[in-house]
């Protein structure tokens, strides 16, 4: 396994009789590209009509993996498929996913971000749709502790029933913060 590599640069200068110094550390990872750099990914789905089905009640499905459109936004060090976003530096990772939806008329549903198809309890919201088919928003925002090749995606779940939901609009950025816990 490469290790990313730590480089000082130091840069002196003068203004008049007086000399300044910096210092910058810049980390290097194994491909030779500088971690200091932000990494960062942005999926997102607009306008969808097409819904999720839920496959029994109290069962994640992972959004985008059905016929809906996940497009990749902006992408620095991840890929995007089928609406998963894959990691390629180990590292913690700031995320944050808002999403517009309706689904059955009081029916509760539950938001999650998930890391290769594991529930990351503590990025779940969860969100009771009102009745006439109104459009319901919220947010999640967390941190992640990632490896390298791992896959993020958001999963919902009906508590309810196993009514479907219609994921309307999406946004889900991941950005590089530091070094993985």
């Amino acid at each position: 396994m490469k290790k990313n590599i730590l480089f000082t640069i130091i840069l002196s200068f003068f203004v008049g009789a007086v000399a300044y110094g910096v210092t910058k550390t810049i980390q290097v990872g194994p491909a030779g590209d500088m971690l200091d750099s932000v990494y960062y990914g942005e999926i997102y789905i607009k306008n969808n009509a097409t819904s999720t089905g839920i496959t029994a009640q109290n069962s994640y499905v992972h959004v985008g993996s059905n016929t809906m459109e996940v497009q990749s936004g902006f992408l620095n060090g991840m890929t995007q498929s089928g609406g998963t976003t894959t990691i390629t530096y180990d590292g913690m990772y700031r995320a944050v996913a808002a999403v517009s939806a309706n689904g059955g008329n009081g029916k509760e549903y539950h938001f999650t971000l998930m890391i290769n198809n594991v529930d990351q309890i503590d990025c779940h919201m969860p969100r009771k749709m009102a009745a006439g088919g109104d459009v319901g928003a919220m947010a999640i925002s967390c941190l992640l502790n990632c490896t390298a090749g791992d896959g993020v995606a958001l999963a919902v779940e009906n508590v309810t029933d196993g009514t479907d939901v219609t994921i309307n609009d999406y946004n889900l950025t991941l950005e590089y913060i530091g070094e993985k816990q």
